[in-house]
């Protein structure tokens, strides 16, 4: 009886460092050297002091450019957008920056493919950012850190509680020989896809002048022609996270600014009817509690207006076009008129 038992202990521990010896090799053949979230939180861990952060997804790593906004307002600011930064993020990352920088401005861009994200459907971009954020904690943080995620009620009793535990599952570079020359070399070596020092992703992708570029103008008389578009509606657990973060800064004296970063496709793949109820109810969030939102997609001509050569696809800026759109955006800050006038209405 008692030789039985000890086989099969001897199994078990036989199995458990078999799976990690294997999770190990796995790991380092398939996490990446750099990847963006784990980018994103080394870069911010690296500043000494900061005034201001910008959060939200890719749209906010292509479209905000802290340094040419810093050139303008003579502040200390960093793009902490991620990819497919749910709102929930959003508020880690904002109160991460208030606590840990005594940031005391945000400026939150809003995607609108957000409204509507379920985390749970959101698995890979959710994990990395939150594993990628346990990394430069101590390691009670961590244990903290790593354990809201598994226990959340978006995931705990799903095997994404689980799967967290094995990061090469969701946060993974199949370019295999690179990300190996990298990690021996221990720094990148290829810069593409990778961010500056203040979070900013560079591009110098051109959108193809063959796509449809859609105005505000032209909107209404494409849309007769749709046959599929999209209705937005803000879930009601992404309000309640928008929601937070805004008494969050609220309570603690913090300026929120809400925006919307350009992009042509905005109304070649939502209705309009809908996008023009997802932006008032944005904007009422936003006023009623004392903070600004802006859609610069419905920025009037003579504040802002892009070009189709500023963006690198249909959802997303390239560099010349960020440089444009955060020199407009810092001026825009400073400045004291009234910006309501300076926006169309969909009435």
């Amino acid at each position: 009886m008692r030789i039985s038992k000890t086989k099969t202990v001897c199994r078990i521990a036989l199995f458990l460092a078999f799976f990690f010896l294997i999770n190990a090799a796995l790991g380092f053949f398939l996490e990446p050297f750099q990847g963006s979230s784990a980018e994103m939180w080394d870069h911010y861990r690296e500043k000494k002091r900061l005034d201001m952060v910008y959060v939200g997804s890719s749209q906010c790593i292509s479209g905000l450019k802290p340094d040419t906004i810093d050139a303008v307002l003579g502040t200390e600011s960093y793009n902490m957008g991620t990819n497919m930064q749910s709102f929930h993020n959003s508020g880690l990352a904002i109160r991460s920056a208030v606590r840990e920088k005594g940031v005391k401005r945000i400026v939150f861009v809003i995607d609108y493919e957000m409204l509507d994200c379920k985390r749970n459907k959101n698995f890979r971009a959710e994990a990395s950012f939150q594993h990628a954020r346990g990394t430069g904690l101590s390691p009670a943080g961590r244990i903290r850190n790593d354990l809201s995620f598994i226990t959340d009620p978006e995931y705990f009793g799903r095997a994404s509680s689980v799967n967290y535990l094995l990061p090469w599952i969701y946060d993974r570079d199949m370019d295999i020989r690179m990300n190996v020359r990298e990690k021996m070399a221990g720094r990148v070596l290829n810069e593409d896809t990778h961010r500056d020092e203040n979070g900013f992703l560079p591009s110098d992708e051109v959108l193809s002048s063959g796509i449809n570029y859609i105005t505000l103008a032209t909107a209404p008389a494409w849309q007769k022609e749709a046959t599929t578009l999209i209705e937005l509606k803000l879930t009601r657990d992404n309000r309640r996270d928008l929601l937070s973060i805004i008494r969050f800064c609220k309570r603690n004296k913090i300026e929120l600014y809400g925006i919307t970063v350009p992009y042509p496709n905005f109304l070649t793949i939502y209705s309009e009817k809908s996008y023009a109820a997802a932006y008032r109810e944005l904007k009422t969030l936003f006023n009623d509690n004392g903070f600004t939102y802006y859609d610069f997609n419905l920025a009037s001509a003579s504040l802002y207006q892009s070009d189709v050569s500023d963006y690198a696809d249909n959802g997303h800026m390239n560099t010349k076009g960020a440089t444009a759109f955060s020199s407009m955006y810092a001026a825009f800050l400073q400045s004291k008129t009234d910006h309501d006038r300076q926006f169309e209405n969909f009435d």
